[in-house]
């Protein structure tokens, strides 16, 4: 990507997020990182970014190029954690 390219984006659920926090996430997944829906993965969270936590990849999507959000710091398992049915309960269910 470059120069007005596309970027991918995941919609991540954070763990632990104060429940007026409660939504999804966008992170910039960095190029190269192989990511599906429903993986694990660190995402930065709080104040200046820097502490991590533990988030769910709901979707991903590309977007232009500009403004992205904070990146995926890593992936937390390789093997994704939840299949696409159980997504939307994982996402909303408290």
């Amino acid at each position: 990507e470059g120069g007005g390219g596309l970027a991918l984006v995941a919609k991540v659920a954070v763990e632990n997020a104060a429940y007026h926090f409660d939504k999804l996430y966008d992170y910039r997944v960095p190029p190269g990182m192989a990511l599906a829906p429903g993986q694990r993965v660190m995402v930065p969270f709080g104040r200046g970014k820097a502490p991590k936590r533990l988030g769910l990849v709901l979707e991903t999507e590309e977007v232009p190029e500009g403004a992205l959000p904070a990146g995926i710091k890593e992936i937390a398992s390789a093997a994704p954690f939840a299949t696409v049915e159980c997504r939307p309960v994982s996402a909303f269910g408290r």
